[in-house]
């Protein structure tokens, strides 16, 4: 066998090689680019997850923290306690409501069962009796889980 048919032989089978490393590493491996229905459900969940869950009115405050517990799961319920307490103490006393809107979600990443994303949102406070609301934006960092069909937020961080 000739040197260039070795060299030919190396060259395809390490093309072959990092062909298939591509296919199962990095984008080939990134649902958000293959998956329209994948992406469309994790957007779809989290948009109505972090809606429910950091929206808060001082006449039902018991029904933010049911939206806590349904879509919240591992380090996110320590971090949401840890984000959304004072607010909570606040609400009743000072007839306090809080409803944020999700303007976007970008998706970093959706990989097995476990999506990366980054929310932007907009905040409104506003108190009872009081016409004058407080506005804001927000960005969140947040990690969701799959599980069975239903993403669970995993993880906060604040931007």
């Amino acid at each position: 066998m000739s040197a260039l048919t070795v060299v030919l032989l190396a060259a395809a089978g390490w093309f072959g090689f990092q062909a298939h490393q591509s296919t199962t590493s990095g984008l080939a491996a990134n649902t958000a680019f293959s998956d329209s229905a994948t992406t469309s459900a994790v957007t779809g969940q989290l948009s109505a997850a972090f809606e429910a869950v950091f929206s808060l009115d001082y006449q039902d405050v018991a029904k933010t923290q049911r939206a806590a517990d349904e879509y919240l799961t591992g380090n996110a319920v320590t971090q949401y306690r840890q984000l959304l307490s004072a607010v909570q103490q606040q609400a009743v006393p000072n007839h306090l409501t809080l409803t944020s809107r999700v303007r976007t979600i970008g998706i970093k990443d959706i990989t097995g069962t476990t999506a990366h994303v980054l929310v932007f949102a907009d905040q409104t406070t506003s108190r009872a009796g009081i016409p004058d609301t407080s506005s804001g934006g927000a960005q969140v960092r947040l990690t969701a889980t799959e599980d069975n069909g239903h993403w669970r937020i995993s993880d906060i961080a604040v931007l």
